[in-house]
């Protein structure tokens, strides 16, 4: 996804694997470059990412690694996928931004 922030970690399946298996708590939004909700949703993840400094943001782009919708079971985009402990914890298709704070703050509190 274009515009990449420095708090979210633009990343492939097997960095994702290795990083996240050294993050306590972590966000993933699985996007393609064809998707306009994608596209729409972008903006406020890189700003969460900013502002929140207790959980780890990532981004996998589903244009150019489809077969990481296996990582978290991704049914559509955009779409969230938490972690904790390398655990998988919460999957979320939605490019609301309150189900994505939704998330973020049941990671917070875990």
């Amino acid at each position: 996804m274009e515009n990449s922030s420095p708090a979210v970690h633009q990343v492939s399946p097997e960095e994702f694997l290795s990083l996240n298996k050294k993050s306590t708590k972590s966000i993933v939004l699985f996007s393609a470059p064809w998707c306009g909700l994608c596209k729409r949703i972008a903006p406020i993840y890189r700003k969460k990412a900013m502002e929140i400094a207790q959980v780890n943001f990532f981004s996998i782009d589903l244009g150019e690694f489809p077969q990481a919708r296996n990582l978290a079971e991704v049914t559509s985009l955009p779409f969230f996928a938490t972690f904790i402990d390398g655990r998988i914890q919460e999957r979320k298709a939605s490019s609301k931004p309150d189900v994505l704070m939704n998330l973020i703050n049941q990671l917070i509190n875990e």
